[in-house]
């Protein structure tokens, strides 16, 4: 996206309140958490205490949306690991993660009452930007603040802002089962558990795909949730409105009792 203070790819070093921080892409997550695992484990080192295990630090290239070649390789090389644990969250541990789905909503654009739109650059980011344009040829745009989507109550989406300005049919169907709603309680998917707490809906993009205009919602589920049943709802309701629903990605909860 747009508005960096410092270029994303650089890698820029400043000082502030007499300390250096390093900003750019990937400097918290996760490249952070590895670096202070390297200093952790050095410190060990340099302290002298002996230790009843052997640790080792394995790093991984692909994270989330690789093949896991990587890991692949080491299993058929190394001893794979008695107990570990990836540096990726929260202090001190994190136990679950909530299941994780991507929906693309194709709604017919002759039947918007729009010529065009575009809002927002990744379906689990918050959209910060929305533009386009009504059968009337009046422009519209308006302007939010970007999060990341597992997270979007600490953004404020531009294209809840722009639906609110509208008066067509695209708007009613998305201020109908989204708005500003960030549980899915307008979708009736306001799925919520005591292991990993509610739901979270996050329409993050949108723009014209031929003939449709195709909106992504991404959805952190909790994991008790029955996904059939999520599933079933989200395509119920859209359907209502003449909008078909396709499902794009999927990921499980992962969750080990505390």
């Amino acid at each position: 996206g747009d508005g960096w203070d410092y270029q994303a790819f650089d890698g820029t070093v400043v000082t502030v309140d007499g300390e250096e921080r390093l900003y750019g892409r990937g400097a918290i997550d996760d490249k952070g958490p590895a670096v202070a695992n390297i200093f952790a484990m050095k410190d060990l080192l340099d302290s002298g205490r002996p230790l009843k295990k052997r640790i080792r630090i394995i790093f991984g290239q692909s994270e989330e949306n690789g093949d896991w070649d990587d890991i692949d390789a080491y299993k058929k090389n190394e001893e794979l690991p008695v107990y570990g644990y990836t540096p990726d969250g929260e202090f001190p541990a994190i136990y679950g993660e909530n299941g994780i789905t991507l929906f693309k909503v194709s709604y017919p654009l002759a039947e918007s009452g729009l010529t065009f739109i575009k809002a927002g650059s990744a379906p689990n980011a918050v959209p910060d930007y929305c533009c386009g344009e009504d059968r009337e040829g009046i422009f519209f745009e308006a302007h939010g603040k970007a999060a990341h989507g597992c997270a979007p109550w600490l953004g404020e989406s531009a294209l809840s802002k722009a639906m609110e300005l509208l008066d067509v049919p695209y708007a009613k169907m998305f201020n109908n089962l989204i708005g500003w709603d960030l549980k899915g309680i307008k979708l009736g998917i306001a799925y919520e558990d005591e292991q990993s707490g509610a739901l979270s809906l996050n329409a993050g993009k949108v723009s014209v795909e031929e003939e449709n205009i195709c909106m992504y919602l991404d959805i952190r589920y909790p994991v008790t949730t029955e996904y059939d049943k999520l599933v079933d709802t989200i395509k119920m309701h859209f359907a209502e409105y003449g909008a078909s629903t396709e499902l794009i990605h999927h990921m499980e909860p992962v969750y080990m009792d505390k």
